[in-house]
């Protein structure tokens, strides 16, 4: 057991009664110590059945998932067929340790269309972006090297919020765009805030820094208006944030997204936790396995590390069925060992993490031998048609590559604003019915956090390796 769990929290761990735990550990009772190994009792195959939830009136794919801690495409996964709209009296399959929680804004999402009263609707909206374009630094000689990645991040996400401004412009969108430079601190942000043009806005995207992009959160908690957090940062930025929505998933819950799609897309295959015994590492791996237990009943097999080494794993593969080894290590040389120690090819998929993909030891067959898979946030697959036309349009625009911030600003700016055009700036309200058939390479599926908390995106794009081409797999 680890520093500060509970026997409470280890049973809610691995969804089993308390009693069966101190039925399994003898004198536990009395309390445990860090260190400490306790036996768990394993589910039955049995558990790993489903349930069956019958749909009411009104009721979504979204908000049925939602309320199951689920997504869309793990229902559609263990319900093959399965469509977006569903008719009232159908009966969907539910894994079993999936827990009934409606969230606060679950009656909204049931609804099937939202009434549009007054001037709810407008004629021209107000978009401010809060991006850290240095523009007081003219020489890059006076900027530090972060700061200099910081610049080009703001840029590329600036151009590729052009491109979605040209896009919703050609289907009627109207709107004033105000673009500020914001960088760290409080100061600058606070002085934007007081411009008059910010008495108009219905969005904001931006900015990329905490201590600013919490002024305005307390600032859009007077004003109603929704902010977006456009990049990377811990769920808390969320708390006491209730106009808020965060489009970069945590790691955890990107890990759990994992878990839904391993869950449903593996029925049966032996499930190996490769630990190399990293904090990190291991945080990743808690989130996937608490997650897949809670979905399939089952506990998967755990591998740990020897003498720094993941070399050796081929002993616990499975020589019939098909393995699932997950190893979310940014070790290299973790990686590499876990690498020359798994044997099998055809039955066994790696999901690993994204620096795989650049790891001089991996080739491109070493990839497809070992159906390497990754969670990305942004999964750009270049094998569609829909990509090359969007990096044509960017490369012909702005005479330069478009980078990762490109891709996923263009998206950012298509779905919130097509959201405020159809539905007004209470368009949080129905995250689940924006159109996103246009966005190029991000997907959106939104969770409350809490009552009075911010939205978290949960969707994760997993890219895999299909005909010696990266691409995305759970489209």
């Amino acid at each position: 057991m680890q520093k500060k769990e509970t026997l409470y929290s280890i049973a809610k761990i691995y969804s089993i009664d308390l009693n069966e735990v101190l039925s399994a550990n003898p004198g536990a009772e009395s309390g445990i110590k860090k260190g400490q190994v306790l036996r768990i009792p394993i589910k039955s195959k049995a558990l790993a059945s489903y349930q069956l939830h019958t749909v009411k009136p009104g009721e979504t794919l979204y908000s049925i998932a939602k309320s199951y801690d689920l997504t869309p495409e793990e229902l559609k996964t263990i319900n093959p067929g399965l469509v977006e709209s569903l008719r009232s009296g159908q009966d969907i399959n539910i894994p079993a340790g999936a827990i009934w929680r409606p969230s606060a804004d679950s009656a909204a999402a049931q609804k099937t269309a939202p009434t549009i009263v007054g001037n709810k609707l407008k004629e021209k909206y107000g978009v401010a972006v809060m991006l850290p374009f240095f523009s007081d630094f003219p020489d890059s000689a006076s900027l530090k090297e972060k700061d200099l990645l910081l610049r080009d991040v703001a840029l590329n996400m600036y151009r590729g919020m052009l491109l979605a401004v040209d896009s919703l412009s050609a289907s009627g969108f109207n709107a004033d765009l105000y673009v500020y430079d914001v960088l760290e601190g409080t100061t600058m942000v606070k002085n934007v805030l007081e411009k008059p043009e910010m008495k108009t806005v219905d969005l904001v995207i931006g900015p990329t820094y905490r201590d600013a992009l919490a002024e305005v959160s307390k600032w859009s908690v007077r004003s109603g208006v929704h902010v977006v957090c456009p990049v990377q940062q811990p769920n808390a930025i969320l708390l006491s944030s209730p106009n808020m929505s965060k489009v970069w998933p945590s790691t955890v819950s990107q890990w759990e997204y994992v878990a839904g799609y391993v869950a449903g897309k593996y029925k049966g295959s032996k499930v190996i936790l490769a630990n190399s015994g990293n904090i990190e590492d291991k945080k990743r791996i808690d989130a996937f396995h608490r997650k897949f237990i809670a979905l399939t009943g089952d506990s998967a097999t755990e591998f740990m590390a020897t003498a720094g080494s993941l070399y050796g794993i081929n002993d616990v593969l499975s020589s019939s069925g098909n393995n699932i080894v997950i190893a979310p290590s940014t070790d290299q040389a973790m990686a590499s060992s876990l690498f020359k120690g798994i044997k099998s090819s055809n039955n066994t998929f790696l999901f690993a993490t994204s620096e795989w993909e650049n790891y001089d030891f991996l080739e491109t067959d070493d990839r497809a031998r070992l159906h390497l898979h990754y969670p990305e946030v942004v999964g750009i697959d270049y094998q569609r048609p829909e990509t090359e036309n969007w990096v044509q349009a960017f490369r012909k625009r702005f005479k330069t590559e478009p980078s990762v911030y490109a891709f996923l600003a263009y998206d950012i700016m298509l779905f919130y604003c097509s959201g405020l055009q159809k539905f007004g700036p209470a368009f949080p309200q129905w995250f689940d019915s924006v159109d996103q058939s246009r966005v190029v390479s991000s997907g959106f599926d939104f969770l409350k956090t809490g009552m009075e908390s911010g939205y978290e995106n949960r969707h994760v794009a997993i890219m895999g390796t299909i005909d010696d081409q990266v691409g995305s797999v759970n489209k």
